[in-house]
C-alpha cells in the first residue's frame, strides 16, 4: 500500500513540474512576440512586395515616415513609431536601416507562367495579379485574382493588359 501511496506522490510532482515547465516555456514565447503592429500592413508603402524566398527578419523597427531601422532595446525616437517586420533585410549595417518586404507566392508554382521566348524583350521581377483571365501588372487585385510574385521577368503579351510571366526553360 505504501509504494503505491509513494508512486501517486512521485506521478502527481512529475505532472505538476511538467505543467510548470510547459507553463514557463509558453511565457517566455508569448514574451517574445512583439506587441506592435505589423509594418507591411499598417504602412503598406513602406515594404517591397519580394519572391516568396525573401529573408525573414522578424524584428521590432522603428519607423520615421520614410525609413525603418531596427529598433533595438530603447524606445523609438522622438518622430518615429515602433512597428513589426516579419520579412525583411539589413541594408545599412551601419545605420541599421532596413527593408521589409511581403513575400508573394511564385506565379510559375501558381501555373501562371510560360516559358520565355527567345525574342522576348528585357523584362523585369515583380508582383502581378492573375485570375483565370490570365495576368495583368497591377497590385489591386479584383475579386477573382490573386497577387503573385513573376521571379523571372513579365511583360505586357498585347494591348489588352494582360501581361505574360515568364520561367527559364
Amino acid at each position: 500500500m505504501k509504494t503505491m501511496e509513494l508512486q501517486n506522490r512521485v506521478f502527481k510532482i512529475a505532472l505538476a513540474s511538467a505543467i510548470g515547465l510547459f507553463a514557463v516555456v509558453g511565457a517566455e514565447v508569448e514574451s517574445s512576440a512583439s506587441s506592435y503592429r505589423y509594418l507591411c500592413t499598417s504602412v503598406p508603402s513602406a515594404c517591397e512586395y519580394a519572391p516568396n524566398t525573401a529573408p525573414a527578419l522578424s524584428d521590432d523597427v522603428c519607423w520615421d515616415g520614410s525609413i525603418a531601422v531596427l529598433k533595438g532595446a530603447g524606445s523609438c525616437p522622438s518622430g518615429q513609431w515602433a512597428y513589426h517586420v516579419r520579412y525583411a533585410e539589413v541594408v545599412n549595417p551601419i545605420t541599421n536601416e532596413i527593408q521589409a518586404y511581403v513575400p508573394l507566392d511564385d506565379g510559375c508554382d501558381m501555373g501562371f507562367c510560360t516559358i520565355k521566348p527567345s525574342n522576348a524583350g528585357p523584362t523585369q521581377p515583380g508582383a502581378m495579379c492573375c485570375g483565370s483571365t490570365g495576368c495583368t501588372a497591377t497590385t489591386q487585385c479584383g475579386a477573382n485574382e490573386t497577387l503573385l510574385y513573376c521571379l523571372d521577368g513579365e511583360e505586357p503579351s498585347d494591348q489588352s493588359g494582360v501581361w505574360d510571366c515568364y520561367e527559364s526553360e
